[in-house]
């Protein structure tokens, strides 16, 4: 979401025959423009260069240059989006708003450092590739804000970015390791189904049934449970029958680290 003020001339009734120039907020929602057809987006396009003083030839090279950096960075990670181009749109058309050449633009530069701040570890290494892609490019007017500011905007853009690249990689083997029925460890499973966005294949084992401690040798990525396994061969987190959110958070930091772990592997070979 953008806001930009605009001024129109404005006819006051007391006073008919004068103009008077008011300023207003505008409201435009990025995320719609996906939803609108390619005149409107167009129209959009046309909006950007008669407000910011940018003729049609500046926004397509502009264009192009974000082009080449996110297709850079889809093919590191093995990504695709579909509507690419009308997205791209978008994101081309909130650039040469948040560098704020002549429209006066107010861009919340502390809102926009702390979502850099509290980025998960996917977002992190994504982001370091932004950083390192931009301050490499030939855009101009690439200071910390506008950084934090691009950075946004592909995530808010993107949003299935980390959640595909660490499905697509990841792989992840959970064990839960409960003293309990199996009404509660179900209820655990549905919990961490809900609240960890990843895809997880979830292993329910009994500490009381013989046949689930044989398999307590195979190998799990993670094992959580309110009892210590035997077996030391895979990675234990101690965690209550009511999960926390902390419990919750570093089950979705393992499945990240592995996500990034197994794709470094892969463009390695």
């Amino acid at each position: 979401m953008i806001y930009v003020n605009t001024k129109r001339d404005r006819l006051y009734a007391s006073n008919p025959n004068g103009n008077h120039v008011e300023y207003f907020l505008e409201k435009i929602d990025l995320s719609e423009f996906t939803g609108y057809s390619r005149a409107y987006v167009e129209k959009m396009v046309g909006y950007v260069t008669t407000h910011i003083g940018q003729d049609p030839d500046v926004f397509r090279k502009t264009k192009q240059e974000f082009y080449q950096m996110t297709k850079h960075i889809f093919k590191k990670y093995n990504y695709h989006e579909a509507n690419f181009e009308e997205k791209l749109d978008a994101v081309v058309f909130s650039y040469f708003l948040g560098i704020n050449l002549h429209v006066p633009y107010c861009i919340l530069d502390d809102r926009f450092a702390r979502f850099v701040n509290n980025c998960d570890l996917v977002q992190q290494a994504v982001n370091r590739d932004i950083v390192h892609l931009l301050t490499h490019s030939n855009l101009p007017i690439i200071r910390p804000s506008t950084i934090n500011y691009l950075i946004y905007i592909f995530h808010i853009s993107f949003p299935n970015f980390a959640k595909e690249i660490i499905d697509a990689n990841a792989g992840f083997r959970l064990a839960l390791f409960y003293d309990t029925n199996s009404y509660h460890t179900e209820f655990i499973q549905t919990k961490i189904q809900q609240f960890i966005p990843y895809q997880l294949t979830i292993t329910i084992l009994n500490p009381l049934d013989s046949f689930s401690l044989t398999k307590l040798d195979e190998t799990y990525d993670l094992i959580i449970g309110n009892l210590t396994p035997s077996c030391r061969k895979n990675l234990f987190h101690y965690a209550d029958i009511n999960l926390t959110s902390n419990d919750l958070a570093f089950i979705a930091r393992q499945v990240q680290e592995k996500g990034i772990h197994m794709l470094q592997e892969k463009n390695a070979q």
